[in-house]
Formats: C-alpha cells, sequence, structure tokens
C-alpha cells in the first residue's frame, strides 16, 4: 500500500467542504481528478472513507480516523505544528449543519 500525502491532502478538503467539486476548486483539480484521488485512497485501504449523500459528502468513521491521523502527517510534511482537531470530521460536519453521528444533514431523517 502506497498512501500519498496528495491524496490525503484531497480528502482532507473533501471532508471540510462536504463537497468534490469545491475541494477541486480549491486544489486546483478537476472535479474527476479528486474523485479519482479519493477512490485511491479507499480502494487502498479496502475502506469507506466517505459516505455521499445526494450532493453533499461526509466522512465515514473510518475517515475520520484517518484524517486524525493524516493532519499529523501533513503537518510534519509542512514542517508546521498540526492544531488539535483541526482536521477532525466533526467539526467538518457541525460546519455543514450536521451533528454528530447524524447522516442527515442536520434535518433528522435519513436521505
Amino acid at each position: 500500500m502506497d498512501l500519498q500525502l496528495t491524496h490525503l491532502h484531497t480528502l482532507e478538503a473533501v471532508a471540510r467542504h462536504g463537497s468534490f467539486s469545491r475541494a477541486a476548486r480549491e486544489l486546483g483539480l478537476t472535479q474527476p481528478a479528486v474523485s479519482m484521488q479519493v477512490r485511491q485512497l479507499e480502494r487502498d485501504l479496502g475502506l469507506p472513507l466517505l459516505e455521499r449523500v445526494g450532493k453533499r459528502t461526509y466522512t465515514t468513521k473510518a475517515g475520520e480516523v484517518l484524517l486524525a491521523h493524516a493532519g499529523r502527517a501533513l503537518s510534519a510534511a509542512a514542517g508546521t505544528t498540526p492544531v488539535p482537531g483541526a482536521l477532525s470530521a466533526d467539526r467538518a460536519r457541525r460546519r455543514h449543519g450536521q451533528r454528530a453521528g447524524d447522516r442527515t444533514g442536520g434535518r433528522g431523517e435519513r436521505a
């Protein structure tokens, strides 16, 4: 298994934005390239990292764990000090109006 830091950075952007398209814009990539990088990570790990609900994207438990570790790896690679919880999927979810453990986008029902 060969995890690439660029793919981890891409996953972090998708989780933070809740959108492949917005992450692609931020990273200067096409949406298909972002999807391919996330798919490659999921294939390498053998686990789903994101859950797609309509046009929104949420991290799975495996994605949350990976993002917690990825934050440290990305910070080390950049030579910066990681901010605790900076890549927290829970935090990204709250920003998008969703409660922890709730995959409904804050609507209270399953999509």
